[in-house]
């Protein structure tokens, strides 16, 4: 059974999401395994699941196919990083992952936006904006989108970052 969750269902509210892209398996007590249509398959915590599959369908929303970067891939997690400054960090190195600092499951809206800060590095392929942008991809992230603020981010992450091209087709 394809499918994505109820909690996702109310944070993405666009039709044009294909939600039979990726499949959404219970893997133990914490973890969830997200499973591609072309059986590439990622992980992620259960805290950080309806932030992760909301990335998933506005990637998809935006024609990029996520199934294509996946390769390397493992997955998305919570963990407690040394830096309290620092709330989260993706490795580039094979295979590759994000991890999201305990600190920022405080709010539903800072792990919100670190998680799709981190998965942008990830599959969109894009550095931290210069120093006074505030949007999604600022080093120093803005923990301040909510509402319209937020849809209008999230916009530009995906129509206006330097990724253009990439991970589209199929």
């Amino acid at each position: 059974m394809w499918w994505i969750g109820v909690a996702v269902a109310v944070v993405v509210s666009s039709d044009k999401v294909d939600k039979s892209k990726y499949k959404v398996e219970h893997h133990n007590k914490e973890r969830y395994h997200i499973t591609f249509r072309d059986g590439t398959r990622v992980e992620t915590d259960k805290v950080l699941l309806p932030h992760v599959t909301e990335f998933y369908d506005e990637a998809y929303k935006y024609g990029i196919n996520v199934d294509s970067i996946n390769k390397n891939y493992i997955g998305v997690f919570v963990e407690e990083l040394n830096d309290s400054k620092l709330y989260g960090i993706t490795k580039y190195n094979d295979p590759s992952f994000s991890l999201i600092n305990k600190i920022a499951l405080d709010s539903y809206n800072i792990t919100r936006i670190v998680v799709f800060h981190e998965m942008a590095h990830k599959y969109l392929r894009v550095e931290h904006c210069h120093r006074d942008c505030n949007g999604i991809l600022a080093a120093v992230i803005n923990l301040n989108l909510y509402g319209e603020k937020w849809e209008k981010q999230k916009e530009a992450l995906f129509t206006d970052a330097p990724h253009m091209g990439y991970g589209r087709g199929k």
